[in-house]
């Protein structure tokens, strides 16, 4: 599995300026898959339709990618327990919530992909082997469904409040500064208000591995969050750490 770094963006050079330049009037789909067999078929019948087709073969250029522009739509392509895809679909119900529709393009000899994908947070699901004119049906039906980003709406807790689209946490109506990293945590933390998540979940939600990390990372994240997002009893919520387990999220009932 590829493990994920902050990188700089980069598009597929073989897309025209002419292309790029639509970005700000047509809709813009990001493909995933880390060859090119199957990712060429789609942007060319996606960019037959109107579609502006960024494709990216590395997640870490995907990560990147999603986190500084505004796609309309997310396709991987692949999918298997430890693959790449698996990967970025977990970051992105992770960092963007359900608001970024995501399609999944999988194997037809492999049946059990369809339910792997629809539970880890997958919107569709299409076999490769079905013509250009699925393809088309089903992309259509998922940007008429999500209609993202301007349906999406920033989701509450208490006197805090998370906008998803923007990446951004108010308290009280006041902005705080997160990085996208702390975000997420902190989202996490929040979804999972009342739950104690250990050291490895956050490690694996948020960082995408388990190994070769340690677990310092975490704790130095949640005590930049305790600080940043002002957790203590006055804002509702507190961070209890877990003794040899993790950390607790935890709204105060008397708050």
């Amino acid at each position: 599995m590829t493990k994920l770094k902050s990188l700089k963006p980069r598009r597929d050079s073989r897309f025209s300026d002419n292309e790029e330049a639509l970005v700000d009037r047509a809709t813009s789909v990001a493909i995933f898959e880390d060859t090119s067999r199957h990712a060429a078929f789609v942007a060319r019948t996606l960019r037959d339709d109107g579609y502006v087709c960024h494709r990216f073969r590395r997640l870490g250029l995907l990560t990147a990618g999603l986190e500084s522009e505004p796609f309309d739509l997310l396709i991987l392509i692949g999918l298997d327990s430890d693959s790449d895809a698996m990967t970025a679909l977990k970051w992105v119900r992770a960092h963007c919530g359900t608001g970024l529709p995501v399609l999944l393009i999988g194997e037809p000899h492999k049946a059990t992909d369809e339910t792997a994908a629809l539970d880890a947070g997958a919107d569709d699901y299409v076999l490769k082997s079905r013509t250009p004119e699925v393809l088309r049906a089903r992309v259509s039906s998922l940007l008429r469904r999500a209609q993202w980003p301007k349906a999406r709406v920033p989701v509450r807790f208490g006197p805090y409040e998370f906008d998803t689209a923007k990446c951004t946490v108010t308290l009280r109506g006041n902005a705080i500064a997160l990085t996208h990293r702390e975000f997420a945590l902190a989202y996490l933390l929040f979804r999972q208000a009342g739950l104690p998540l250990s050291r490895t979940q956050i490690l694996e939600s948020i960082w995408h591995q388990t190994s070769g990390m340690p677990s310092r990372t975490v704790d130095t994240h949640v005590s930049w969050l305790r600080t940043k997002l002002m957790l203590r009893p006055e804002n509702e919520y507190v961070i209890i750490a877990v003794y040899g387990y993790g950390y607790c999220l935890e709204k105060l009932a008397d708050a």
